[in-house]
This record gives C-alpha cells, sequence and structure tokens, in this order.
C-alpha cells in the first residue's frame, strides 16, 4: 500500500511540475485539474502518455502567440487521451524496432498514393488533406508538427463527417462497456473509437510519421 502510495504521489508530482513549467505562474492545481489527474490515474493513462499529450497541446496553443498562463489542465485532454491511444496501439503491437525518419516516409508516401488514386466515396473532401502531406513528406528538413496537425484534422472531418445513427450505436455501446465507471469522459472515449473505426474501414491512412 505505501509503495503504491509513492507511485501515486510521483504520478501527480510529475504531472504537477511540467504543467506549471510550461504554463508558468500561477502555480498551483484547481479542483478541476486535480480530478482530472485523479481520472487518469485511475484509467491508468502512463505517465508518459500525459507528458506527451501536454507537451503537444501546449506547442499547438503557443505557435498561436498566446499566453500559457491562462491554460488549465483540461486544455490538454484532448491531446492525452490522443496519446493514451497511441500508447495502447503501441503496446498491443508488441516491442517495434527503431525507424529512421527516412524509412517511415518510404513507407507512408505509398500509403498516401494509395488513398489518394481511390479515394473512398463520401471522403473526396480529405484529398486536399492528404495531397498537402504528400508534398510536406517530399520537403527536405520538413518538421513533423505539420503532419500532426494534418492528422488532427482528418480525425475532426471524418468525426464531422459520421452519420448520427454511427454515432448513437457506438455512444449506446460505449456507455454499457464503461458502465459504473467514475471521472471518464464517455464522449472522448465514443469520440476515439468511432474516427478509429472508420480510418480502419475506409482504409484511410495516418500521415504522422509516428505511425510508421
Amino acid at each position: 500500500m505505501e509503495a503504491d502510495g509513492r507511485a501515486q504521489s510521483q504520478y501527480y508530482q510529475t504531472i504537477a511540475r511540467e504543467f506549471f513549467r510550461r504554463r508558468g505562474a500561477p502555480f498551483f492545481l484547481s479542483p478541476k485539474d486535480v480530478a482530472l489527474i485523479a481520472r487518469w490515474e485511475k484509467m491508468r493513462v502512463p505517465l508518459d502518455a500525459v507528458l506527451e499529450g501536454m507537451e503537444t497541446a501546449f506547442e499547438n496553443f503557443r505557435k498561436g502567440g498566446r499566453s500559457a498562463k491562462v491554460l488549465s489542465l483540461g486544455f490538454c485532454e484532448g491531446q492525452v487521451m490522443k496519446a493514451f491511444g497511441r500508447h495502447a496501439e503501441r503496446k498491443a503491437g508488441g516491442a517495434r524496432k527503431t525507424v529512421s525518419r527516412d524509412e517511415k516516409k518510404r513507407k507512408l508516401i505509398p500509403e498516401i498514393e494509395r488513398f489518394l488514386r481511390a479515394v473512398p466515396p463520401g471522403f473526396e473532401d480529405l484529398r486536399a488533406s492528404f495531397e498537402r502531406a504528400l508534398v510536406f513528406i517530399r520537403t527536405a528538413g520538413a518538421g513533423e508538427e505539420e503532419l500532426e496537425r494534418l492528422d488532427d484534422g482528418v480525425d475532426e472531418a471524418l468525426w464531422r463527417g459520421a452519420s448520427p445513427e454511427e454515432k448513437e450505436a457506438l455512444r449506446r455501446e460505449t456507455a454499457v462497456e464503461f458502465a459504473g465507471k467514475r471521472g471518464l469522459d464517455l464522449e472522448e472515449v465514443l469520440r476515439t473509437r468511432l474516427v478509429k473505426a472508420l480510418r480502419d474501414r475506409h482504409k484511410v491512412p495516418y500521415v504522422s510519421l509516428f505511425y510508421y
């Protein structure tokens, strides 16, 4: 029990410390922030996934030239859940060998070209994003932030384009599966599951190099 308490304390303290470092003053967590950390701990979100999501959220926010001092930890929740999903996929896939950036590009480019050759009916509005990704990947010295933003845009488009019937059916399924689990954002779980199901069903590739 004592060891579990120390582990939990380290989990809270590390998240709080990294959050303060990125946000700056004021150096305190609101009751909602504390409750959110408790939810992540209950869901067994790994610390690495929380920190990865926080970093992405702050990077995206600061690109707009805005001050991060106004942010609460809740601002990071969406990116933390995405990082949690990626962590689960990595774990399910087992240990993966290190792959160079150039090798990842060589794997990704044919996937994008395949999608562009036969865009599924109803997904034509995604074409511009994948064409842009293809150009960006072939640009020497280009970073990965733009690819991650394009992936986020594709996820958003898939969510918006899903039918109310699809959302409602999966909402009921999710509610049954997670019944009685407090502190869980079922709408975020629903969104993550539905977007992944649509990507798998219609063979919509990711454009972030992370997945290759």
